[in-house]
């Protein structure tokens, strides 16, 4: 739901603004999806350990998302120790 309020407070400041640069679609980078979440904002699958079997999980989990109606999905590559 917050990706949806915001979605539409930027629809609605681009409504009443008479800028070009507010007539383009705005970048929402959200964690938590449900359905329609495509509709209004990305999905960011969160951070990687440095390690290839969590590689694996990143691109299925984006080929999931893209399944799950969520064209705009990435995930950290580089990743990170954990300690």
């Amino acid at each position: 739901m917050m990706a949806r309020r915001t979605s539409e407070y930027f629809d609605t400041v681009s409504r009443n603004k008479s800028d070009s640069r507010f007539d383009r679609r705005h970048f929402i980078l959200t964690r938590s999806s449900y359905t329609s979440t495509g509709k209004y904002a990305s999905h960011w699958l969160g951070d990687n350990f440095r390690e290839y079997k969590y590689l694996n999980y990143s691109i299925s989990g984006t080929m999931n998302m893209n399944m799950f109606g969520i064209p705009h999905c990435g995930a950290d590559i580089g990743g990170f120790f954990g300690f």
